[in-house]
């Protein structure tokens, strides 16, 4: 629940409020503070669960509330970036840093490399050289020892909601990760080309598909999966 301050009167009811300019809201429950937390971090319910090792169906159910607090609350409150006293029953700031916002865990550093040479190390990931990289950036999420960035040119993934990529987004890309329905993928096509889709499945077997809806590619057998999309991010300036 969110009200909007017009007056000068101190609101304040410990943590379990989170102060933003002219924004006050309550986050009274388990439910609502799972949410917060997974929100402020950018990910859906599908990466805390790989985060966390919490499944996705019980995340579900803390969330709709239908379940009321997790045993396994100090694994999503790691991988969220909160304190677990805090996720589990409001006490104490949200964060060690701060109880206004969730400050993402900085696990190393990626390195940005080009479309072709993704293509390049789908099945040889220990080639990669330092030297290569176009640059490198901070990654907040667990990801593994031969984990990239890319950066999305064009606009196939991008159907103007949220959780769409445009142009300039930076990827993150675990090739360690086993692609699963639903998981935006990077691919190498026959043709020896990376390419970036969304991996989909109907009754026909497995599907690339870009977001767009413009262009949907059936998985040949010669596909080869270069990793998962498990972040991505903004570059501002």
């Amino acid at each position: 629940m969110t009200f909007s301050a017009n007056n000068d009167r101190d609101i304040n009811y410990k943590t379990n409020v989170i102060q933003e300019p002219f924004l006050i809201t309550f986050v009274k429950t388990f439910r609502e503070r799972l949410i917060q937390a997974r929100e402020a971090r950018g990910m859906t319910q599908e990466q805390l669960a790989r985060a966390s090792g919490v499944s996705q169906g019980a995340i579900g159910n803390y969330e709709s509330g239908s379940r009321n607090s997790s045993r396994q609350v100090v694994s999503l409150a790691s991988a969220l970036g909160v304190r677990a006293e805090w996720l589990d029953n409001g006490k104490g700031p949200m964060s060690e840093k701060s109880n206004v916002t969730v400050g993402p865990e900085i696990r190393g550093r990626l390195p940005l490399i080009s479309w072709v040479r993704a293509g390049e190390l789908c099945e040889s990931p220990d080639n990669f050289v330092s030297g290569e990289a176009e640059d490198w950036f901070y990654c907040p999420v667990p990801h593994g020892p031969h984990s990239y960035c890319l950066r999305v040119a064009g606009d196939s993934m991008d159907d103007g909601t949220r959780n769409s990529y445009g142009d300039g987004d930076i990827l993150f890309v675990d090739p360690s990760r086993d692609p699963i329905p639903n998981d935006d993928v990077i691919v190498r096509t026959s043709d020896g080309r990376a390419t970036f889709k969304r991996l989909k499945r109907d009754e026909e077997g497995l599907y690339l598909l870009g977001l767009n809806g413009k262009r949907i590619i059936r998985v040949p057998e010669d596909t080869v999966f270069c990793g998962v999309v498990i972040f991505s991010g903004v570059r501002r300036g």
